[in-house]
């Protein structure tokens, strides 16, 4: 599933976020680039949105799709190295 990447509204995202934390619910963000994943699109926080809530009650650390893309490339291309080594 391809994940969409949106420039959202900063006031929107923060109340997303906000009502994802005032209701105890934990929200996908990408260990790598931290973006974090809302309604299927990928949005980076807004920093008053982290200094309002506590993220370590309200985020659960995946990876996004380019993320893992450029990941793996990078992992490809190192044993690739390691091969010829």
């Amino acid at each position: 599933m391809r994940e969409a990447r949106c420039t959202v509204d900063t006031a929107d995202t923060f109340s997303q976020i906000w009502t994802a934390f005032e209701a105890v619910h934990v929200l996908p963000a990408c260990a790598w680039c931290g973006q974090i994943r809302i309604d299927e699109a990928r949005l980076t926080p807004p920093p008053a949105a982290l200094a309002a809530i506590d993220p370590r009650y309200t985020f659960s650390h995946s990876i996004c799709e380019r993320c893992a893309t450029a990941y793996a490339g990078t992992a490809a291309t190192l044993a690739d190295r390691d091969r010829r080594s």
